[in-house]
This record gives C-alpha cells, sequence and structure tokens, in this order.
C-alpha cells in the first residue's frame, strides 16, 4: 500500500475482466485506502496469471488456488486475502489492516428451488453442512486451495444482500466519477 501511495496510478492488476470479483476487490482497495489500481482485465484466470508470472502487470486478485503452487516456488508473494487461509496466517486481510471492508472472494453455494418445504429443508441442509465438514470433504476443499466455511441459509443471505448493496454502491460512485 505504500508503494501505491508514493507512486499513484504505477500499479497495474490483471483480472479476468469487468465486473469480475477480481475487478470489485480492485475497487474495494481502491473505496478503502484511496489507491488505484489500473486494472488490466483478461479473458480468464491462466492469461492474468500469466501477466502476473511475467512482469506485464504488479498485481493480481486471483483465487489462492490457482497462484498456491507459485507461492510455494518462491515466484509469487501474497499480500492480502479475502479470508484467513489456515495455512498461511500471516497473510493479513483488509479489515485486520484497520479497514472497515475485506475484499469479496468467490464462494460455491447450494440452492434450492423456491417453494421447496420446510420439511425437505430441515433434512437437506443439516445433512450438507455434515457431508462440507467431514475431514474427507474439508481436505478435498483445502486441496483446491479453498476453505471449508459453511454459512447458514439466512446469514448467507444477508451477506449477498450487503455485498450486493456494496456492488451498487461501487457502480454509483464510478459512474459519478465518470469511470
Amino acid at each position: 500500500m505504500t508503494y501505491m501511495k508514493q507512486n499513484p496510478g504505477k500499479v497495474r492488476g490483471s483480472s479476468t475482466g469487468v465486473g469480475s470479483v477480481g475487478f470489485f476487490n480492485f475497487e474495494v482497495i481502491r473505496m478503502e485506502t484511496g489507491n488505484a489500481i489500473n486494472m488490466i482485465p483478461f479473458k480468464g484466470a491462466s492469461p492474468a496469471l500469466t501477466a502476473l508470472l511475467g512482469g506485464h502487470v504488479e498485481t493480481s486478485a486471483l483465487a489462492f488456488g490457482l497462484v498456491s503452487p507459485h507461492v510455494k516456488a518462491g515466484k509469487l508473494r501474497v499480500l492480502l486475502t479475502s479470508q484467513k487461509v489456515p495455512e498461511s496466517p500471516d497473510i493479513p486481510t483488509l479489515k485486520q489492516l484497520g479497514y472497515k471492508r475485506d475484499i469479496m472472494s468467490v464462494r460455491f453455494v447450494f440452492y434450492l428451488p423456491v417453494g421447496v418445504p420446510d420439511s425437505v429443508k430441515k433434512v437437506l441442509v443439516p445433512a450438507i453442512e455434515k457431508a462440507v465438514k467431514t475431514p474427507e470433504v474439508v481436505n478435498a476443499i483445502q486441496q483446491i486451495g479453498a476453505i471449508e466455511d459453511f454459512v447458514p441459509g439466512e446469514e448467507f443471505k444477508k451477506m449477498t444482500i450487503d455485498e450486493y448493496g456494496m456492488v451498487r454502491q461501487f457502480m454509483k460512485t464510478s459512474a459519478a466519477e465518470g469511470k
């Protein structure tokens, strides 16, 4: 963040495109820190990673599982994460650095159609939670660089509504700034 403050407009960041999670993470960083990252959109995570590894950009907002082998090989360094990663507890979140918002992450979610009876949900939801928390599934999730973080439906709904509101605010702010 210090480099960005001392060199405004110099940091280029690869992402998987306008409207992607990475794009919004660059916006969260700009809104929280006042430091803008010049987003360079790519057609997918692999080209965005290649640009980072090749030195064509200074930063990127990519999934931990994708960059993890390059971090282990000493080719990349993780500066910030959306949530704590058990095997890398020293990597901070924005909130840990004193900001009010964290960057976003991609979530895997089980959805049901509207109208599914409560009797079905009362059986299905605990079964999914139990399955997701088994050591085998947790290990499989960690192997792809993700984190098991089961959130009950109503809590997830609130998170989604809050995140949607944040994205709407970004869009209003960007439109007002002429971006």
